[in-house]
């Protein structure tokens, strides 16, 4: 029987393994037509939808996704579609893939995310034309990167100097793309705030749209589409403002012993984080009471430096009345010491949780498996 090496999400090299492990490794969805592989005895890696053996199981796995219907020409068709939807936005789901994706491509998000904030912070620092070049090529490089962590989410593959694929695919429409995106925002806080926050949210993925789709953007500056952009436009604007912010977590899957060690390691540093990426509803009041107590003890710890300050000499002083200075005291740092106990309390709960992760965990890992695409 033949056997075979896969590339999977996160990029390592698993197997050999069978074709019918290959086969439940595609139905539990660790693997994609994207994903490369090598049989036996060859010597070129291809992708799996390449290997004919595979189609059934490849093709069984496309049925069970809902086809992603495609925006028809008329625009006011598409609008009266999007309006037709209910809208639900699910935190715990976003938190949850976005953690995933996070810990099996940990390299490459890093990686990519510092060439990218190098790259900006160089152009905003550079004089005098620093700040138009930033202007004009952060698009582009914002494109390539959500290109890039699109293509890993797809099981393609991609590494960190895909971030430069905007410069290649589609670099004037990203280009500007960004740049009005970012005019925009400046004129809407230039009149006001609220303009510039509705701004930035409804433009939020003007640039990774351009960038996954290769939208002609330039296009709509030439002729009567804008009209038929505003229509668009329009339509997406009123399907967010109906959206549902759902705090359900979704149903909670067992996890590995890699993703328990990582949502015990992130509640230590930020307790109830951690809770939310395990799929645990305490999470919510534990992330409520850590940004709480950072908040106060940030605020109100900065406010009673700058009172300690100028009266450190009246504190100290021996002739002066103890209960009097420490009522002082008292009133100043309360605050401070409120958000202090609330991240403690938020810290020693997440404790708790971790331990409830930790034995809810997989006692076998997956060991060998390629981790499920995301």
């Amino acid at each position: 029987m033949p056997s075979y090496k896969i590339i999977g999400g996160d990029q390592n090299q698993y197997g050999p393994v069978s074709a019918d492990e290959l086969r439940q490794w595609i139905a539990e969805g660790r693997l994609s037509g994207y994903s490369l592989i090598l049989s036996e005895g060859g010597a070129e890696w291809k992708p799996l939808a390449a290997s004919p053996e595979f189609a059934a199981a490849l093709g069984s796995q496309t049925a069970a996704r809902p086809p992603l219907a495609a925006a028809p020409a008329d625009p006011t068709q598409w609008a009266n579609q999007v309006l037709a939807r209910e809208p639900e936005l699910r935190v715990g789901d976003c938190l949850g893939g976005g953690f995933r994706f996070l810990t099996s491509n940990a390299g490459f998000v890093v990686g990519a995310v510092f060439v990218v904030w190098l790259l900006n912070a160089v152009m905003l620092f550079t004089p005098f034309i620093g700040g138009i070049v930033h202007w004009l090529l952060s698009g582009v490089l914002m494109g390539g990167l959500y290109f890039s962590c699109l293509r890993r989410l797809r099981a393609e593959p991609a590494s960190v100097a895909s971030v430069f694929d905007g410069f290649r695919l589609c670099f004037v429409q990203l280009m500007l793309a960004g740049a009005l995106t970012k005019l925009l925002e400046q004129i809407g806080f230039a009149v006001c705030i609220v303009p510039g926050v509705y701004l930035i949210v409804a433009w939020t993925f003007a640039v990774p749209l351009v960038a996954d789709k290769r939208l002609e953007f330039c296009s709509w500056l030439c002729s009567d589409k804008w009209s038929s952009f505003s229509t668009c436009f329009t339509a997406s604007a009123s399907w967010c403002a109906r959206m549902k912010i759902s705090l359900a977590l979704g149903k909670r899957e067992g996890l590995s012993r890699q993703t328990a060690r990582g949502c015990v390691g992130t509640n230590l540093a930020l307790p109830g984080f951690g809770s939310l990426m395990a799929g645990r509803a305490e999470g919510y009041a534990q992330v409520v009471f850590t940004v709480a107590g950072f908040g106060l003890t940030v605020l109100f710890g900065l406010k009673f430096i700058a009172w300690y300050l100028p009266h450190w000499s009246a504190i100290n002083d021996p002739q002066a009345d103890p209960v009097e200075t420490l009522s002082s005291v008292w009133q100043e740092v309360r605050w401070a010491l409120l958000g202090i106990a609330l991240f403690v309390v938020a810290w020693l709960w997440s404790l708790v949780t971790n331990a409830a992760i930790l034995r809810s965990a997989r006692s076998e890992d997956d060991a060998g498996k390629p981790p499920k695409l995301s």
